[in-house]
This record gives C-alpha cells, sequence and structure tokens, in this order.
C-alpha cells in the first residue's frame, strides 16, 4: 500500500543500532507503513502517536517553517518504552523523522525515513537537518 523510501542518513544511523528489540520496533513499524500506510489504519495497528511534526511549534519560529516546509511528520516508535499520553496515544523517548507529502495526491502514499533519534535528553524537538533529507 505504502512506499517506504530510505535517505542516507536514515540508513546509515539505523545500521549502527545494535539491540536487536530496537531493531525490530523499527523494521515492524515499516512493515505496518508499507501494509496498513497512514492515512486510515485499522485502530490498534500503530500503537505510538505519529504527528506533524510543526505541531505545537510556533507557527512563526524557524523550526516550525522547516518542518512544514520539508513536510516532516514524527512516529514514536517505543524504544525504550511507551508513555500513556492524553488523549489515548503513547509516546516515547525514540523517534522516527519521516517526510509525507499527505497534501499532494501524488505523493499520499509515499513517506521518506530520513532521521531517527532520542529527545530525552535535548532542549527542544529533535528535527532533522537538511543534509538529512
Amino acid at each position: 500500500m505504502f512506499d517506504v523510501q530510505y535517505s542516507e542518513y536514515f540508513t546509515n544511523r539505523t545500521s549502527l543500532i545494535t539491540d536487536v528489540a530496537e531493531q525490530n520496533k523499527i523494521l515492524f513499524w515499516i512493515q505496518n507503513v508499507r501494509e496498513y500506510g497512514l492515512s486510515n489504519p485499522p485502530k490498534g495497528v500503530f500503537v505510538g502517536k505519529i504527528s506533524p511534526s510543526w505541531k505545537n511549534l510556533d507557527p512563526k519560529s524557524p523550526n516550525y517553517i522547516f518542518a512544514q516546509k520539508h513536510n516532516l511528520w514524527h512516529y514514536h516508535i517505543g524504544h525504550e518504552i511507551y508513555i500513556d499520553s492524553p488523549g489515548g496515544y503513547k509516546t516515547s523517548d525514540w523517534l522516527v523523522h519521516f517526510i509525507w507529502d499527505k497534501r499532494n495526491p501524488k505523493m499520499r502514499s509515499v513517506i521518506k525515513l530520513v532521521h531517527y533519534s532520542s529527545h530525552k535528553t535535548l532542549t527542544t524537538f529533535p528535527l532533522p537537518s537538511i543534509h538529512m533529507l
């Protein structure tokens, strides 16, 4: 259903992961994206929160402008654990960032994985930089 592509940065970054459980969480998520897509998956397929990366940012901030311009989204992958959040979804420290231009009919079923990072130790939300895209 969905075409999943990878940036060179994402491929290099995830090749460094040695924890099999962490690798499996990423691979399982990718498999589910391919099979069910992101627009209307069956309930319970994605445990973690999927969200536009510009959400909750100041619309005048450079990060908001960058994230929206590049159609950046993120998924809480569940590494190391999921945490229940208000609204009935789960968040985690580790995020997979991806490009998803769902407003473009030709690109609604294509994502490009570009970044994988933790935000536990950062004071700002981690966004990929332009060279990672």
